[in-house]
């Protein structure tokens, strides 16, 4: 599954093709630009004849050529389109619209293409609930929505905004969440490359050695870079021969510019490694009391003796940084832990907000793990609890309803039958989770697509960082269960 690949196919099939061989130009606004330069480089806009790009705000020639805008046409778009249309800027013009077009001149040919969606990595999107339509018409598949009890009237809301696609291959399940039903994960620190990696800051990982590594746990990620190195000693060991084979040497040509991109992602990678072994060493002592707090259990499997006094020294520390602060005090008051007079007077004294202790965050919905999970690091013995409730909704666990429909059956290919006849396709399932999806929470949708031989895409109207995730709870609303402000 690559829903940046099937992204890509979309708008190439819809848009860039529209005029078929003819030479056109495309012309964009803001977030059609941010979209067209996350799929498509320079070059593969050329292929499909698009002689010229062009915002729509900038100054243009006239030219005999027909015209393609690529927009969000809202009344201001539309006024600068109806009048390129009237001067006969262009031969002619076709408007793909990611919303419903506002004063379009009646006469000019308008698409509205359901693509407002941001594809962050081959199963991790990002969109707004009632923007799933994009969803649906990037998988081709009517998407049968399922639910908990706290979602059931997002899911409603849902079911009304869809937009099914002209023509359905095939099925897709909706799996809908909320925050709330896990507030740990968010606020925790994790050890796989991708997440520590988030938290020094690391932003020019998007090639393919990355897709390689970042679910690893990052003290996998050196032998794997150790083991980069070898695979290229071996080609360079092979020219030291005294004789080399022409053919062996024609190889060693073409794989020459992959193995020189190979060399520079392993210093590369090398170099973030250093930056996350010591961002390791400075977290590992918070991480551990975080995983202490949340499963109530030390490293060594007994319980967990959770001392409110080491925990608020923590809190005050100047050690820790403010995200790091703030974050602790949130995952306290999530696990419900109330704080007295004088422990609130110490904690104001040491600059934390009125605002932020007065928070009582919505812990109603909280699903708890019911069985152990298995841990082959002691610094990351907390699994998010998303990895649960998807493999209970496979296996017909927990209290899941559905929407106006039976939901579609999901056999795991996992399972083989002696009366099965050919290749059966992967069952779909898109887990949407409302209010924010985890960095570590992205791992899910690989793992739990390999394990569970189902294809998993894991979706949010936000998806954010740790640090990102310390602000969210302390604005967004919908995580609250009340503010009372009598302090």
């Amino acid at each position: 599954m690559d829903l940046k690949r099937l992204y890509k196919q979309k708008i190439t099939d819809e848009i860039l093709k529209t005029y078929g061989d003819a030479w056109s130009v495309l012309i964009h606004d803001k977030m059609t630009a941010d979209i067209v330069n996350s799929i498509f480089k320079k070059s593969d806009l050329i292929d499909f004849n698009i002689t010229a790009i062009f915002s729509i705000g900038d100054h243009r020639p006239k030219w005999d050529l027909p015209a393609i805008y690529f927009v969000n046409c809202t009344k201001e778009i539309a006024k600068s389109i109806n009048s390129e249309y009237k001067s006969g800027r262009y031969s002619s013009i076709k408007v793909f619209s990611l919303c419903p077009p506002q004063n379009l001149d009646p006469m000019i040919k308008c698409t509205v293409v359901m693509l407002d969606i941001k594809i962050i990595e081959e199963r991790i999107f990002q969109c707004t609930w009632d923007n799933l339509s994009a969803v649906s018409s990037i998988l081709n598949a009517k998407l049968n929505i399922s639910h908990i009890g706290c979602t059931k009237n997002l899911a409603q809301k849902i079911k009304d905004a869809l937009i099914l696609p002209r023509s359905i291959e095939k099925q897709a399940s909706l799996l809908v969440l909320d925050r709330t039903v896990d507030l740990y994960t968010p606020l925790m620190y994790f050890f796989t490359f991708r997440s520590i990696l988030s938290e020094v800051g690391s932003a020019d990982c998007a090639d393919e050695y990355y897709k390689e590594i970042r679910n690893r746990h990052v003290g996998e990620i050196s032998k794997y870079l150790q083991y980069t190195v070898l695979k290229l000693q071996e080609s360079i060991n092979k020219l030291d021969k005294d004789n080399v084979d022409v053919n062996v040497l024609d190889t060693l040509v073409l794989e020459a510019p992959k193995n020189l991109e190979l060399k520079k992602n392993v210093e590369k990678y090398g170099k973030h490694l250093e930056k996350c072994f010591q961002k390791l060493q400075e977290v590992q002592g918070i991480a551990e009391s975080q995983q202490n707090l949340v499963l109530e259990k030390d490293k060594a499997g007994n319980k967990a003796c959770i001392s409110l006094d080491y925990f608020m020294s923590s809190i005050v520390s100047p050690a820790l940084t403010v995200d790091d602060r703030v974050g602790l005090l949130f995952l306290l008051k999530v696990k419900g832990i109330i704080f007295t007079e004088s422990e609130l007077t110490l904690l104001k004294s040491r600059g934390f907000s009125r605002e932020d202790l007065s928070i009582v965050f919505n812990r109603r919905n909280q699903i708890l793990r019911t069985r152990e999970v298995n841990y082959k690091y002691e610094v990351s013995r907390y699994e998010p609890i998303v990895k649960d409730v998807v493999e209970n909704f496979i296996t017909k666990q927990g209290m899941f309803q559905t929407i106006d429909h039976e939901q579609e059956k999901i056999e795991s290919l996992r399972r083989s039958t002696m009366f099965s006849s050919g290749k059966q396709p992967r069952k779909l399932v898109v887990v949407f989770i409302k209010n924010g999806l985890a960095i570590e929470e992205m791992r899910l949708a690989y793992s739990l697509s390999e394990s569970l031989g189902v294809e998993f895409i894991f979706g949010s109207d936000k998806v954010l960082t740790r640090r990102e995730f310390v602000n969210e709870y302390r604005t967004n609303a919908e995580l609250h269960e009340a503010v009372i402000d009598k302090r």
